[in-house]
Parts: C-alpha cells; sequence; structure tokens
C-alpha cells in the first residue's frame, strides 16, 4: 500500500478515443481521490483537442512529460479499432515517446520503485504491441479482435477471456467495463482493499471481476436471447444466488408450470435452471477465493449448503 506518496497517473489519448474506456478508470481513480488517496489524473496526448468516437469532444489535453514521477501509472486509452487505427501522426507520437518510456525503464528483473506500470485499455494493447512493448509479453485485449490480432502481432502471447492480464510493469485489459475493474485493482494495490470496496459500492458495482474471470462471464453469457419470462428469472437468479432458489416458485411467480418454464428455459439459454444457479454460485465463489482461503466460508458466502457442494461444482465447471 503506497498512499504516502501522490500517485500520478496519465491518460494519453489518441484519434476516436471510446469513451467508457476513458470514462471508466478516471472516475474510480477520481471517487478514490475524494475518499482520501493522495492521486493526480492527467490527461495527455500530442493533440491539445480530440473528439471521441461517439461524438464528444475533449480539450485541453497536454503534452506527454519528458520525466515520471515514481510509481507512475501510464493508461492508453482504447481507440475504435479499424484496419488503419494509431497510423495517423498524433499516435505516431505517442509510439515514439512510448518507446522512450520504454528506452528509460530500468531492468525489471529486480523491484523497482521508479518503474512506470503501464496499462493497455482494450486497443490500446495495439499501440503498446506497435512500440514493440509486448514482445514476448502476455497480455489481452477484447476478445471480438482475437483474429486480427493474433495475425498482425505473432511475437505477443495473447491470452483470451481474461478480464486483465499482468505481465511485469505491463497490464492489459479487456476494455470496456473491464477498464474499470482493473482500475478497481490498482486502487486496491496502492490504496487498500477496503478503499477498493468503498468505491465499487460508490460506484453500485454489484461485483468486481477479477484477472482470472472470463470476459464473457456469468453475467452476460446465456444472455443472447430475447425470452422475456427467461430473462426475469435470471434477474432473480443473479440478485438471490446466495439464497435457496426454488425453480417451482420461479415458475410460480411467472405463471407457468415448472415443466414449461424448464423447457423454454433451456431452449433460450442452452443449459439448465440448475445449472445455470451453480454457474452463478461457483464464479461468485472463484472471486471470493481471491481474498479468503475458508472454502466453508466461501461455499455459503455464494449460496452453495456446505464445501463439499463447492467442491463438487469447481471440478464440474474446470474440467
Amino acid at each position: 500500500m503506497q498512499d504516502s506518496h501522490t500517485l500520478n497517473v496519465y491518460f494519453l489519448l489518441n484519434k476516436d478515443v471510446h469513451v467508457l474506456d476513458l470514462a471508466g478508470p478516471m472516475q474510480a481513480f477520481h471517487e478514490a481521490s475524494k475518499r482520501g488517496a493522495s492521486i493526480e489524473l492527467h490527461y495527455i496526448g500530442f493533440e491539445n483537442e480530440l473528439t471521441s468516437h461517439q461524438g464528444l469532444q475533449f480539450s485541453n489535453i497536454k503534452a506527454p512529460p519528458d520525466t515520471l514521477e515514481d510509481n507512475a501509472i501510464i493508461i492508453v486509452g482504447a481507440s475504435h479499432y479499424n484496419d488503419t487505427i494509431y497510423s495517423d501522426s498524433s499516435s505516431f507520437k505517442s509510439i515514439a515517446w512510448l518507446k522512450q518510456i520504454a528506452n528509460n525503464t530500468p531492468d525489471l528483473s529486480a523491484d523497482h520503485s521508479q518503474t512506470p506500470l503501464i496499462v493497455g485499455i482494450c486497443t490500446g494493447s495495439i499501440l503498446l504491441a506497435k512500440a514493440n512493448f509486448l514482445n514476448g509479453r502476455r497480455c489481452t485485449t477484447h476478445h471480438s479482435l482475437k483474429g486480427v490480432i493474433e495475425t498482425q502481432y505473432p511475437k505477443v502471447n495473447f491470452e483470451w477471456e481474461r478480464i486483465f492480464v499482468e505481465d511485469s510493469n505491463v497490464i492489459t485489459t479487456a476494455g470496456v467495463t473491464a477498464g474499470l475493474d482493473l482500475a478497481l485493482h490498482l486502487i486496491e494495490r496502492y490504496f487498500g482493499y477496503e478503499m477498493s470496496l468503498q468505491i465499487a459500492r460508490d460506484l453500485v458495482i454489484y461485483r468486481r471481476r477479477m484477472a482470472n474471470d472470463p470476459q464473457l462471464s456469468i453475467h452476460v453469457q446465456y444472455r443472447n436471447h430475447v425470452h422475456p419470462v427467461v430473462h426475469e428469472v435470471q434477474d432473480y437468479i443473479q440478485t438471490h444466488f446466495q439464497q435457496k432458489i426454488s425453480q417451482q416458485a420461479l415458475a410460480d411467480v411467472q405463471g407457468v408450470s415448472l415443466r414449461h418454464l424448464q423447457r423454454i428455459f433451456k431452449q433460450a439459454t442452452g443449459t439448465t435452471i440448475h445449472q445455470y444457479i451453480n454457474y452463478y454460485r461457483t464464479e461468485h465463489a472463484k472471486s471470493l477465493m481471491t481474498h479468503h482461503s475458508n472454502l466453508e466460508y466461501i461455499a455459503h458466502a455464494s449460496g452453495f449448503p456446505n464445501s463439499n457442494s463447492l467442491r463438487q461444482c469447481l471440478k464440474q465447471f474446470d474440467s
């Protein structure tokens, strides 16, 4: 925990930046500073004004500094992907600046307090790759870019189905809302677990996702349908998964027979109600394992009757 000195966070912005990839981490760090964390936010780039992909204009963007403070964080914001992404003159200047940072970075085989942390949000990983920052490293980006990225950057070890990946002083994320998960992770690192939980509550985030969580988590999987009854049942499960759930009660609330509900749920999602409940509980349990080792506690906190039931689901869903 490093709250004795100011944490300087630099958002490197380029053409066609995505608003949410910037706004999520920015809001999290801002809320932490309001709660007493010593954080300074900087918005940098090689254009004084930029237009986001969503049409919102940004102004008063500062030029990147020649030197960085101790423990600085550089967050490379995501830009909208296209075949010519990061090929404009301002992006070339950003790439040159990142290379300069890389050349000035000390040997990472030891613990160096002056080593900057480099973060790529979504397609920001592409900018890092163009700067040869990711060669030989493990990293990730948005799952939709898998085919394009693996072909263009064969020297980069991409890991898919990850919210974020950390390799030495470089962290890359799946982007969009995953940038917010990473910001909470960094707030925990520098200012403590309780601070990160407070910020998550302030931002009305139901559950923090961790690095090893899948990008297509249970929160968004099995939702590629338009059946309103099934969506309502899924909403109920996601809110009450820690409690005992009666499938008959679910059917009664929807005004259908249990057999009919089970049939339409399987048709819409490809899985059963029982499996869906256990998927949800298991994913929650995995997130708790990051901070707790008592399996009995984790089981009950996730809605399982006991640790044996949790072990069985972990074995089943990891196989």
